[in-house]
């Protein structure tokens, strides 16, 4: 399969591949599809409507970023910090958020299937509301 990125993905992939130490950075509606950004500072971006579809972000700092709408399907987010996270509407298809913080995340009308790994103790509340 041959993917043709359009020049704003081009260039959003470039500048997180150059410092993905972006904390406030605006890269909605880019497609970060299979990124290594794992340990990312992150906190406060937009990334709403954003393709973070297989992204590794294990450990990354995604405090207050707003990912409404964004997919997460297959991303890894094992220990990434998602405090106060807008996850509403997000694709969290077979997506990894093992020991990740969601403290004050909304995750309301976020799609999930039962190949996602909630963060211990979270799947029970998360399947009540669902």
């Amino acid at each position: 399969m041959v993917i043709i990125w359009r020049r704003r993905d081009r260039e959003a992939r470039r500048a997180v591949e150059e410092s993905n130490d972006r904390p406030g950075a605006d890269f909605h509606d880019a497609r970060l599809v299979d990124m290594d950004l794992r340990d990312a500072n992150l906190e406060g971006a937009n990334l709403s409507r954003v393709d973070l579809t297989e992204t590794g972000l294990r450990g990354a700092r995604l405090s207050g970023a707003n990912l409404h709408a964004a997919y997460l399907t297959g991303a890894q987010l094992q220990g990434a910090d998602l405090t106060d996270a807008d996850l509403s509407g997000t694709y969290l298809i077979a997506t990894n958020l093992d020991g990740a913080n969601l403290t004050g995340a909304n995750i309301e009308r976020a799609v999930w299937d039962q190949a996602t790994i909630w963060p211990h103790g979270y799947h029970h509340r998360v399947h009540a509301k669902h």
